[in-house]
């Protein structure tokens, strides 16, 4: 059985902590805001709802690229208060999961499996170093039934901490309006809505507490940004061929015999395999690198994957969900953007590749183009290229087009419709000379 489910993010309070001017959610963290780390590790097809103070929303438009859904809290009385006003639009949903802006670093894998598994009502608990900055959890036969402020903490004995993730069914999500306000904030708080009649599931993970943190000030922002780059230090230590030099926000793996260069940047959710070399000054952002691959220096890889034994930069550009088939070479200043490229492939000089789909034992020359927007249609043009067949140098390719196998497409053609296999093509020039 297929269920419906959403993501709401709780992005509306003030964060005057901080002391800075800008939302909190919206803070950097490893030079990017604290939202955007959220966001990068929600897979594709699920609704994503984020709660803020409407005078903000043109500030996250400009920042969020993400197709969300912006919903309103204008005075910021609580978590649940944030749900009572926004409850309308997502009712219809079977579930949704609830967690805070101020956490990114969150496991990725622990929200997909939330998202993955049947809707029901569960939390996300966690051992703190300091339990007093976290509401703690009482918990009876293997579940939660109450959770402790920090004002009420003297009336319970445990560690055991709300991570701020949790999932609430659709029944339950109709009875937070039922919730009254906490009479020492006047605020109502979301975690009121598990009770002994209502209790709720607790998720089990290995994770490292530092992960579930949140940041309320600039020393819990210094302290996470620096635990996390000592815990990524020692876990890629056979890796880091400079480690104080690298810069990691999020989760990477790497397996064994992969060397990572100084000064490379990984942002985001990645997964790097063996026999791998990673260049010097190349940022690699949510992408998946299969084995004996070589990234040259200065290259930048985003959510796309690149297949076993490929080379690829220097200064080359691969991005958004571009994948790079194997044993093929993309060179110094290629860019490659939302296309598949087949295997053994070779564009290695000044091209750019737009919405293109290859097949194998595909030659790109120099300065080759891919003609993929108009400003007069709505969307991106596809070009197709065929195995075997050879592009020459400064061809530009007008999309939509087709190419076919074992074509030729002469130097410095301009291309405008689509070429059989087999067939030859070239604009003729001819040369005038003047005294």
């Amino acid at each position: 059985m297929t269920y419906s489910k959403g993501l709401v993010i709780l992005a509306a309070g003030n964060g005057k902590r901080l002391q800075q001017e800008i939302p909190k959610p919206l803070t950097p963290f490893f030079g990017r805001p604290l939202i955007t780390h959220i966001l990068d590790k929600i897979p594709g097809g699920i609704p994503i709802y984020i709660i803020i103070n409407p005078k903000h929303q043109l500030l996250y438009q400009s920042i969020i690229k993400q197709p969300v859904h912006y919903l309103f809290q204008s005075k910021p009385e609580g978590t649940a208060h944030a749900i009572q006003c926004t409850y309308q639009h997502y009712k219809a949903l079977d579930s949704v999961l609830v967690l805070c802006a101020d956490t990114p670093l969150l496991p990725k894998n622990l929200i997909v499996s939330l998202l993955n598994s049947d809707p029901r009502n569960q939390l996300v608990a966690f051992s703190p170093e300091d339990p007093s900055q976290y509401g703690l959890i009482n918990v009876s036969n293997g579940l939660a039934t109450q959770i402790y402020e920090s004002a009420d903490h003297h009336a319970i004995q445990t560690s055991l901490a709300y991570s701020g993730l949790m999932e609430i069914d659709n029944k339950t999500l109709g009875v937070i309006s039922n919730i009254n306000a906490c009479k020492a904030t006047n605020e109502y708080h979301l975690t009121k809505i598990i009770s002994s009649d209502r209790p709720f599931h607790i998720v089990e993970h290995d994770y490292p507490a530092y992960l579930f943190s949140g940041i309320n000030t600039p020393m819990q922002l210094h302290t996470l940004e620096s635990k996390h780059k000592e815990h990524m230090k020692n876990l890629l230590k056979e890796n880091l061929m400079d480690p104080d030099s690298n810069l990691i926000d999020g989760l990477t793996t790497v397996d064994k015999h992969t060397y990572i260069e100084p000064n490379v940047i990984l942002r985001g959710t990645n997964k790097i395999g063996a026999h791998c070399t990673i260049g010097s000054g190349s940022v690699i952002e949510n992408a998946h690198i299969e084995d004996f691959v070589t990234i040259k220096p200065f290259s930048v890889i985003s959510n796309s994957s690149i297949q076993s034994h490929c080379q690829i930069g220097p200064f080359a550009h691969i991005q958004e969900q571009s994948i790079i088939g194997p044993h093929s070479h993309i060179g110094n200043f290629v860019e490659v953007k939302r296309s598949v490229i087949g295997d053994n492939n070779k564009a290695k000089h000044l091209c750019y590749l737009g919405d293109t789909k290859t097949g194998s034992a595909v030659n790109i020359g120099a300065g080759v183009i891919t003609c993929n927007f108009s400003p007069f249609k709505k969307g991106k043009k596809t070009t197709y290229i065929s195995t075997n067949a050879f592009i020459g140098a400064n061809a530009t390719l007008i999309a939509p087009i087709s190419i076919g196998q074992q074509a030729v497409v002469g130097a410095g053609t301009t291309l405008t419709k689509s070429v059989l296999e087999h067939k030859v093509v070239f604009n003729p020039l001819s040369l005038t000379e003047k005294d």
